[in-house]
């Protein structure tokens, strides 16, 4: 039989790292699931996708932002501040 992957979990929560890096990177979700992107302190992020809404509040030093995710797929964002720094994500709903 083939192995079969661990439930997704119904929900995740990623760190917005001033080091330039989301921690984790890559989450994985149940669809209905939620992520939550978490962040404070020295440098300035937001949460950018052309996969789902973009955070309202823009670029900001502290705070968070929650999305919900209904559909199956794979969900790229980037930080576009750090972009160039290699700063992103993918969010991973089965």
């Amino acid at each position: 039989t083939q192995p079969h992957p661990p439930p997704a979990a119904s929900n995740a929560t990623v760190t917005l790292l001033d080091t330039l890096f989301f921690s984790p990177a890559s989450v994985t979700i149940a669809a209905g699931g939620s992520v939550t992107w978490n962040w404070q302190g020295g440098q300035f992020h937001d949460v950018t996708s052309s996969s789902f809404a973009s955070d309202p509040e823009g670029v900001k030093k502290a705070g968070s932002y929650k999305v919900t995710f209904s559909t199956p797929g794979s969900f790229s964002y980037i930080c576009s501040v750090h972009e160039a720094t290699g700063m992103r994500g993918v969010v991973i709903v089965r």
